[in-house]
């Protein structure tokens, strides 16, 4: 079958903003894209690569090119390509695809001008380099590039040169968080007198498209990530890796007389424990949920686990916090469950290694209370061990690529994490002493469901669904108070 080029007649499909449009009318076979978030690039390449693909199949294939019109979209991993395949399937004309396989993220073309045979979309993980070498490819789309590593690109790189392929090439993401990626050196490349390349950076505002909610939700982001965050993120700034994870430490530290003995009427207090490994500290960090400060901590060295045990369970009889994040990586669930059956409200966290999106990463824990430092939404008061090792953590440079804060050689981490981790049971920083009262749970049990809720959440919503919080409480104390609980 083959389909007329009137029928995939782009203006039928898409219509592109300002900047879209410089990009649709680059003749370059080799694009760099340097984006804010929602700027439209993903739209954009698919588009892009339908332009390139009617070019490329107005010249007839050799017999021996398997398959004739050869495709790659190339993600960090296949959870970050699901928004480029949504794109591909949402926007990809119709009548040029034959069969769509979902599960191993396929889509087989139908025939295009002077090659009726059709063609492959395929889509690939950074994951496995050594599996990205063995294709020769008409068109390779790189989405994400931020997070591929440059062993990934190194291996890629050698599929746009196989003879009979035509060798296009979009390489699209927000830029990285240091000059030196692979990424951004291409960029420059293109930036300069390159006859191959061609680069393009854009802001998120040179959407023309985005509402009043999008934006005002934009500008609500720069309360809840780092400012080098947010314009990397939003701005298309090249990011700057910080010689130290918390810069303006000395901004939330506070007088030591601020540690206190008890707790004050009236207050809410959550907790956060690092349990000790091998030669580590156990930490356990008390805060006053409501006013985001630590007002209380242990701290065990060379303690065994039946004295850590009492001494925590100690802690909680005085203190009574809501809730206790106790970091349980590597330990299981063992210190947890005996805390649980003593009657302390633990959730577990097992912080993974990743960088990815989920709340329990190593890189995300790190991320909150970096944010909640450089915001000044946090109050420390001063105490030696804990100042070094918070000043003492520095970023280090993984072969993927990824920059992580690490503690020096030697040193330990213990109470940064128990501190992020009572910061998940805090009130967001921006709610105010008259919603205070939403944050006071029911005294009840949590329910196993609960906990992998916290596990999940673990801080209170803020003022967007206060409302929605404050209706859903009182549905609970009707329903407990009809069944005779004493709330």
């Amino acid at each position: 079958m083959t389909t007329e080029t009137a029928s995939v007649n782009l203006a039928d499909f898409f219509t592109p903003h300002w900047a879209q449009e410089e990009i649709l009318s680059e003749p370059s076979k080799r694009i760099v894209l340097e984006c804010g978030r929602r700027f439209g690039k993903g739209r954009v390449t698919v588009f892009k690569l339908i332009e390139w693909l009617n070019e490329i199949s107005k010249t007839p294939a050799p017999i021996s090119l398997v398959p004739p019109l050869h495709v790659w979209v190339l993600a960090p991993s296949y959870p970050q390509s699901n928004q480029a395949w949504i794109e591909m399937l949402s926007y990809f004309p119709q009548p040029l695809i034959r069969q769509i396989v979902e599960d191993e993220h396929k889509i087989w073309l139908n025939g295009w001008n002077a090659r009726p045979e059709g063609g492959l979309i395929e889509f690939k993980s950074a994951e496995r380099p050594d599996s990205l070498q063995t294709a020769g490819l008409d068109v390779l789309w790189i989405t994400e590039a931020q997070d591929i590593p440059e062993s990934a690109w190194s291996k890629a790189r050698g599929t746009l040169t196989s003879p009979d392929r035509d060798g296009y090439l979009m390489v699209e993401g927000i830029p990285p968080t240091y000059e030196d990626h692979w990424f951004h050196r291409l960029w420059d490349i293109g930036n300069g007198d390159s006859d191959i390349y061609q680069s393009f950076r854009y802001t998120t505002f040179d959407n023309p498209y985005l509402t009043t909610e999008q934006l005002e939700e934009i500008e609500e982001a720069k309360n809840e990530l780092l400012d080098e965050t947010w314009r990397r993120m939003y701005l298309a700034e090249i990011g700057v890796v910080a010689e130290r994870a918390f810069g303006r430490l000395d901004d939330i530290i506070t007088p030591s007389q601020n540690w206190l003995d008890a707790p004050e009427e009236g207050h809410f207090y959550v907790a956060g424990i690092d349990f000790a490994r091998k030669v580590d500290a156990t930490v356990v960090v008390t805060m006053d949920a409501c006013h985001r400060k630590a007002v209380h901590y242990d701290y065990m060295k060379g303690v065994d686990w039946d004295d850590q045990l009492e001494r925590i369970e100690a802690v909680y009889k005085v203190w009574k916090h809501q809730r206790l994040f106790a970091d349980a990586t590597g330990l299981g669930d063992v210190p947890t469950q005996q805390l649980r059956r003593r009657g302390l409200p633990l959730v577990d966290v097992v912080i993974t290694g990743g960088r990815g999106s989920s709340p329990d990463s190593r890189q995300a824990i790190v991320t909150s209370l970096q944010i909640a430092v450089e915001k000044k939404t946090l109050r420390l008061p001063y105490e030696t061990t804990m100042v070094r090792e918070m000043r003492g953590l520095r970023p280090v440079k993984l072969p993927s690529g990824v920059v992580r804060y690490e503690a020096p050689p030697g040193g330990h981490d213990d109470w940064p994490f128990a501190i992020a981790l009572a910061l998940r049971g805090c009130v967001r920083p921006e709610m105010t002493e008259d919603t205070w009262e939403d944050f006071q749970p029911i005294h009840y049990a949590p329910t196993a469901a609960e906990i992998t809720v916290d596990q999940k959440a673990g801080a209170v919503a803020g003022p967007r669904t206060l409302q929605r919080k404050r209706a859903r409480w009182e549905r609970k104390i009707e329903d407990y108070q009809e069944q005779g609980i004493d709330v």
